[in-house]
C-alpha cells in the first residue's frame, strides 16, 4: 500500500491523515480505533464520500525526522527511543497485534518533547518492507 500522507489542522488539533483506508472492519484496525495503546498514536476514523481516512492526534508532538534535522541525537534520547519501542511492542503483543503495522519512517515516529516519550504510528494495511528498520537507522546514522 502507498501511503497518502496528509496534514490537517483545526482550533485545536493537529493531525496526520492516512488517506484511503481499504479494510474498515479489520480485526487489527478496530483495536488500534478503539484501545488506548501506550506509545501508539491515538487515531479515529473519518468516512468522507465513501472515502475512509484515518487521523492521527499529533498535537504538541514533532517528527523525529524535524527534530534531529539539525542538532544531533543524544545517547540518552537513542535509548530512550528504543526502550519506548521495545515496551510498544510488548503492548501490542498484549492486543494480540503485530509489530509488523508500526511505520519506522523517521518522519512518522513523534516525540513528546515535554514528556520526553516517543510515539509510533501504527496501520494495519501498512505492507513493510523486508529491511523493516531501514530507513530508520540511515536517518539516525546520520543523527549521532
Amino acid at each position: 500500500m502507498e501511503l497518502r500522507i496528509e496534514y490537517e489542522r483545526n482550533l485545536n488539533h493537529t493531525y496526520l491523515v492516512c488517506r484511503g483506508i481499504q479494510q474498515e472492519a479489520d480485526y487489527e484496525l478496530q483495536m488500534i480505533l478503539n484501545n488506548k495503546i501506550p506509545g501508539i498514536l491515538s487515531c479515529k476514523m473519518e468516512k468522507i464520500d465513501g472515502n475512509a481516512d484515518l487521523y492521527y492526534e499529533i498535537t504538541s508532538k514533532q517528527p523525529l525526522s524535524r527534530l534531529y534535522q539539525k542538532k544531533k541525537m543524544r545517547f540518552q534520547e537513542f535509548k530512550e527511543m528504543f526502550q519506548c519501542l521495545y515496551y510498544v511492542i510488548l503492548k501490542m503483543e498484549e492486543y494480540l497485534l503485530s509489530s509488523g503495522m508500526l511505520i519506522m519512517k523517521p518522519d512518522m515516529i513523534y516525540v513528546d518533547i515535554e514528556q520526553k516519550k516517543f510515539y509510533f504510528c501504527a496501520l494495519p494495511e501498512y505492507e513493510r518492507e523486508s529491511n523493516l528498520l531501514q530507513d530508520l537507522l540511515e536517518f539516525l546514522l546520520e543523527c549521532i
